[in-house]
């Protein structure tokens, strides 16, 4: 990538996150919830030998599994530190994609969990989910989305 596509893609995360908007503590419950940030789009590792149809970036949805509810709103006024935190890491350990066009997470998973408590200065985040592509912020109770617009929370 060139510097102009890194800063960028840097530039652009950090909008995006702006966006995010923060809610006050006494709003949730205590107990374990999942925060999904804005969709990124992130730099993919292409299969050796793959021929220039296989895309160098691709979006992806990422969601944090964190410990106690009571810190949604602390993690969504960090939201930017975040992505800066989950790009500068992609940036160096790319996605890797299969022949079949699939990305394989299993190996990133470890780094960005690392990379995002971390950034957050602390042990709140137990997990992080990624999946493919932009997904929207739907009400619901699924345990790998939020519920609520810009940083939400899904109680468990």
């Amino acid at each position: 990538m060139t510097g102009k596509r890194i800063y960028g893609a840097v530039a652009l995360s950090v909008a995006i996150g702006l966006l995010v908007t923060s809610f006050p503590k006494a709003a949730y419950a205590d107990g374990p919830a999942s925060v999904q940030l804005l969709a990124f789009l992130v730099p993919i590792k292409r299969p050796k030998g793959a021929d220039a149809s296989y895309p160098k970036e691709a979006p992806v949805t990422i969601t944090l599994e964190i410990y106690d509810a009571s810190d949604v709103g602390a993690i969504c006024e960090l939201a930017p530190r975040i992505r800066d935190a989950v790009m500068e890491t992609l940036h160096y350990h790319p996605i890797p994609m299969k022949r079949n066009r699939k990305m394989v997470f299993k190996r990133v998973r470890p780094k960005l969990l690392k990379a995002t408590n971390k950034a957050l200065r602390g042990d709140y985040v137990s997990d992080v989910i990624i999946e493919a592509g932009a997904k929207q912020l739907k009400t619901g109770s699924s345990r790998s989305r939020a519920n609520a617009l810009g940083c939400g929370i899904v109680q468990e």
